[in-house]
């Protein structure tokens, strides 16, 4: 079943330079699904990650290294090497930071607004999309010049949210590119993700 679906994506993916436009859309939205459906089946995985930060109103831009450990359902471990040594964990109705400056736990009681994110993002590595549906709006994004396996999907939250504008989701066929996380501060996180070294 799964390479029948692969063989019709390729098959798909091969005629995209002669659709129209809106054809090309809804084939990066079979990549979408097709991504999701392989995430359901991955249980556990480890990659390495490179994240860059940046804050407009100090005009701050800061880089951390390390690794990001997801098992299904439970927790996603990002783990920093460098420039410090720490991590933060992200569970359904948590988040407990693990830093070199600070410890803390958040919990739903907390900031419910916070822990969107940690929810986003066990979600998304389950490739649950009912459950993302539940809290976001997601919009197919296209991407201008990019190639024909790429995809971009934007996660906006339906109901406001003090600490999350959106996320954006970036990824090459079966492979999780990137996760952009922007505030209504303006501030953002762009998480870079590759195969664990």
């Amino acid at each position: 079943m799964k390479t029948s679906t692969a063989f019709f994506g390729s098959l798909l993916l091969g005629l995209v330079g002669l659709l129209p436009v809106q054809a090309s859309e809804t084939v990066k939205a079979s990549l979408w699904q097709n991504w999701l459906q392989d995430r359901q089946q991955v249980t556990e995985e480890t990659l390495s990650f490179t994240e860059t930060q940046y804050d407009p109103l100090l005009e701050i831009k800061s880089t951390k290294k390390g690794q990001l450990s997801y098992l299904k359902n439970q927790q996603v471990v990002q783990q920093f090497t460098q420039p410090f040594q720490g991590q933060i964990t992200y569970q359904f109705h948590k988040i407990k930071f693990e830093l070199p400056s600070r410890n803390l736990l958040v919990t739903q009681q907390q900031s419910a607004d916070a822990l969107i994110f940690s929810q986003a993002l066990l979600n998304l590595l389950a490739g649950n999309e009912p459950a993302l549906a539940k809290i976001f709006t997601i919009h197919i994004k296209p991407l201008s010049g990019s190639n024909a396996r790429a995809w971009q999907v934007a996660l906006v939250p339906k109901q406001r949210n003090n600490w999350l504008s959106e996320i954006k989701v970036t990824g090459q066929g079966q492979r999780l590119q990137s996760i952009l996380l922007t505030q209504p501060s303006g501030d953002w996180r762009l998480i870079n993700l590759d195969k664990r070294r």
